[in-house]
């Protein structure tokens, strides 16, 4: 627990776009990363690996467009997130989602997820995860996501509620 109250956080968001047929199967789309002064350090649209069955794009924002235009290779991206986060506690909101996307690992003990942590899991019942949604109106007295996503606000939102329930030491 020391080490997530002294090392230097970075929150991770993805978007993703659907590339299944039948059944939902997601790709990452767009990565962003905000510093805990709330600064974005990262954001990169990412070129489908795959064949996009469906871009999301009134929850997303995302067009093939954007991906054709501004889509970066997925290995540079991943290499460049890899490298960012190193050493880092990678805050986050059902990061494990994030992780897989880019099929990156990182040590559990260097991991605050929002939907996780109480006070905030505690909200719930019958074992179900706290939207950030929710979490940014009751915590913070913010409305995100209404309309389309954006990666770099639902990062400083899981920032910022990392930072209220796990205070950093200096």
């Amino acid at each position: 627990m020391d080490s997530l109250r002294t090392k230097k956080r970075i929150a991770l968001d993805c978007e993703m776009v659907d590339v299944g047929t039948n059944l939902r199967r997601d790709i990452v789309a767009r990565v962003s990363l905000v510093d805990e002064h709330l600064q974005c350090v990262y954001d990169k649209y990412v070129k489908p690996t795959k064949t996009v069955t469906d871009y999301r794009t009134a929850i997303t924002g995302i067009t093939k467009l954007k991906l054709e235009r501004e889509g970066i290779d997925f290995n540079i991206v991943q290499r460049d997130v890899k490298r960012l986060i190193a050493g880092c506690v990678v805050v986050g909101h059902s990061l494990d989602y994030d992780f897989k996307v880019l099929n990156l690992d990182h040590p559990d003990e260097d991991v605050i997820d929002t939907s996780r942590i109480d006070p905030f899991k505690s909200l719930t019942n019958k074992g179900h995860t706290p939207g950030l949604k929710f979490l940014a109106q009751r915590f913070l007295n913010v409305n995100i996501q209404q309309g389309q996503h954006s990666s770099i606000t639902d990062a400083k939102v899981a920032m910022k509620l990392s930072l209220m329930a796990i205070p950093k030491r200096q």
